[in-house]
């Protein structure tokens, strides 16, 4: 009988209650923002499990999040819709109010794979700060 290495995955939190990734993302006045949370490191595979984005901006949002692979084509989109003012948008439900739901689709990403967040322009506005949160697992290849 040979002994077995198992490997402790712990989960990669995006956000403001675990390890940030890019999490905050600073809205400016009438511009688009586009900016990668979260990448596959080289050697590891990850299960991404939920999103949720926070528009943290005083006008209403198109907020698109997508799975890129290390040569920027989309492997998945996660989401693309509107998102009022100070309000959240979740993956795997695409609900606004704010809610994540239990289960949902799992997606797999290997070494390289990004998740990558576009906030559009929106017209007029103070800006503000938004947060990505969610749970990706990683795991040694």
């Amino acid at each position: 009988m040979s002994d077995v290495s198992v490997a402790i995955v712990a989960p990669i939190t995006l956000g403001e209650n675990g390890l940030s990734r890019n999490a905050s993302i600073t809205l400016v006045n009438n511009t688009a923002k586009v900016q990668v949370v979260y990448t596959v490191p080289a050697g590891k595979e990850a299960i991404f499990n939920w999103m949720g984005v926070y528009n943290g901006d005083d006008v209403q949002r198109a907020i698109h999040v997508v799975i890129k692979n290390s040569g920027d084509d989309i492997r998945c989109y996660i989401f693309n819709n509107n998102c009022g003012a100070t309000s959240w948008i979740s993956f795997p439900n695409n609900d606004t109010g704010g809610r994540i739901l239990a289960g949902g689709t799992k997606i797999i990403m290997v070494a390289g794979d990004y998740v990558e967040v576009t906030f559009s322009a929106g017209g007029a506005s103070s800006g503000g700060t938004s947060i990505v949160d969610g749970d990706i697992r990683e795991y040694p290849i």
